[in-house]
């Protein structure tokens, strides 16, 4: 990403967005569930945010709004959980796993 100019390299945390912890009647159920959203992604709408630099052991970083954001898996488009809500997008069928032979 290049603001004003300078490039800026994006790295991703492991912030807690949500935490939606879920109860499953047995472990075949948990594990069918952890099977059908393996490959979810992240999305999210970002803003600039106003006091946007910040420099660290001598590198760069920008801080940013999070304006909005949802997790999707792509295979099926059903959003697993989303802030604001949203609906679901189209599915990509290539992200779907292959047949195992």
């Amino acid at each position: 990403m290049q603001i004003e100019g300078k490039p800026f390299r994006v790295k991703g945390a492991a912030a807690l967005l949500y935490d939606n912890a879920r109860q499953f009647a047995d472990e075949a159920a948990a594990k069918a569930y952890g099977d059908s959203v393996k490959g979810s992604r992240v999305q999210m709408v970002i803003k600039i945010a106003d006091r946007k630099r910040w420099q660290l052991a001598g590198k760069d970083g920008l801080l940013v709004d999070v304006l909005a954001w949802r997790v999707i898996v792509p295979c099926t488009g059903a959003v697993l959980i989303a802030s604001p809500a949203s609906g679901a997008v189209e599915p990509d069928r290539k992200a779907c796993p292959r047949p195992t032979k």
